[in-house]
């Protein structure tokens, strides 16, 4: 399933005001995208997660997530379902072979994230298995340091978002709320 992570920072900061912080700022999301047809809007372990139609052109939701106050950065990506105890590798490494197809590289690196600590393998763990899956069926090369592609993976309680881009979002407080 398509869909966009977006992450916040200032909200986080603001005590008992960050729930209503969150609410304008997934309200502010859903008006910035409400013709485009989007499924859903959630917020998500401190981030919120937008279900996209498979229809709705990833350059038009780039250009209007750029705008919304609040955001500090997006991606656009696939939702992957995962069992915390058995997480499918082969499923996760097929999702991230289709989302860098899209790009021109010659060296990459792989970024996980674990929301849920529950998780059976660390976070360096599926970095080190799925960057060593994509060289394998790519050919390309890994570089830590000064990669061409980032794969950024984060891992929720039951989904992994999977993404080969992070955009930056303006930051700030959402539109609507003074703090």
């Amino acid at each position: 399933m398509r869909c966009a992570i977006v992450h916040y920072h200032e909200l986080a900061l603001k005590g008992r005001n960050r729930e209503s912080f969150e609410r304008c700022l997934i309200h502010n999301i859903r008006t910035a995208l409400q013709d485009l047809g989007v499924r859903q809007v959630e917020n998500l372990h401190s981030r919120i997660r937008i279900r996209l139609p498979l229809e709705v052109a990833p350059e038009l939701v780039r250009e209007r997530l750029r705008r919304v106050c609040g955001i500090a950065n997006f991606s656009l990506g696939q939702v992957i379902p995962l069992q915390l105890s058995s997480p499918n590798l082969d499923v996760l490494t097929t999702a991230a072979l289709e989302e860098i197809k899209q790009h021109s590289f010659s060296t990459f690196r792989v970024t996980a994230r674990r929301a849920d600590k529950r998780l059976v393998l660390t976070s360096m763990d599926i970095e080190r298995e799925l960057g060593a899956a994509i060289c394998n069926k790519t050919g390309k090369k890994v570089s830590l340091k000064t990669p061409d592609l980032t794969v950024y993976i984060e891992l929720l309680s039951k989904e992994v978002f999977c993404s080969a881009e992070k955009h930056e979002g303006p930051g700030g407080m959402p539109v609507g709320v003074s703090g």
